[in-house]
């Protein structure tokens, strides 16, 4: 059998057991997850490093796939590994970084049942799940082969408009796609750093403040599943060192992407 057309089976079958056994909360299928549902034919080309999905109760799932036979991955609450390696790794998404409350609300409220799987399996709308994937293609340094046909695909099942609809929706959310400047956090040149790209690919003022506080203080609850802290005191000494390290980060990142472009440069 093709490996590509028998891992994707294996994990739209572990998407299966996962929505009925966290029924009714839903779970939203993301990038290639959503793409082999909605086409036949991409289940036995589609290749995926591991299935995304959004979900509503992030410990409802994360029990769940542990029952199943999966492992967080330490130091990464949002990957959860097959531990007999037989099943691709779930990629668990508790918020869309480029939305807001309000822009989730509304994709989550316009996203359609799934095919073949469970009704709380759920699909964004053909233009949300465009934008979706032309905002993380930007983040990891534009439409390679693989998004390119994913948009074919979302062509060929809803039309040309829906294409269209996408990219006026992802530089709605997502406004630093359309500045020149944000090239400077997603051609490659801020290593190791996705918020710094992230942070550059924010449109308003107002976005770009929202982010980074919730990038340099999020709540306790996230802080616990990050970094595997256990007691009040691990909680709070990871939350105070938390902005710090990012902030070292991104600035070492900056100096890194300024050198990268000046030492060619003085090369010519």
């Amino acid at each position: 059998m093709n490996r590509i057309l028998y891992d994707n089976i294996r994990a739209m079958s572990a998407v299966d057991e996962l929505a009925r056994s966290v029924s009714p909360a839903a779970i939203y299928l993301l990038k290639g997850a959503a793409i082999i549902n909605i086409s036949p034919e991409a289940v036995a080309t589609r290749l995926m490093e591991d299935t995304d999905i959004l979900v509503d109760d992030y410990a409802a799932v994360s029990a769940v796939l542990i029952r199943m036979g999966f492992a967080k991955r330490t130091g990464d609450s949002q990957t959860f590994e097959s531990v007999s390696g037989t099943v691709r790794p779930f990629d668990v998404h508790t918020n869309l970084w480029y939305a807001s409350s309000r822009d989730l609300a509304r994709i989550k409220s316009e996203s359609a049942s799934a095919d073949g799987i469970p009704p709380n399996a759920r699909i964004f709308s053909a233009a949300d799940l465009c934008a979706d994937i032309i905002i993380h293609a930007a983040q990891h340094g534009g439409l390679d082969g693989r998004w390119r046909g994913d948009l074919e695909v979302i062509e060929n099942r809803f039309g040309p408009s829906a294409v269209r609809e996408g990219r006026a929706r992802a530089e709605e959310l997502c406004p630093g796609l359309l500045n020149p400047a944000s090239a400077f956090f997603v051609d490659g040149a801020v290593p190791s750093a996705g918020f710094v790209r992230r942070f550059g690919l924010m449109g308003s003022p107002k976005k770009k403040a929202a982010y980074a506080a919730g990038v340099l203080f999020p709540s306790e609850d996230f802080i616990a599943r990050r970094y595997d802290a256990s007691s009040r005191a691990g909680v709070m000494l990871r939350r105070f060192v938390r902005p710090f390290a990012i902030l070292a980060a991104a600035a070492g990142s900056l100096v890194c992407a300024a050198a990268s472009s000046i030492i060619p440069a003085r090369r010519q």
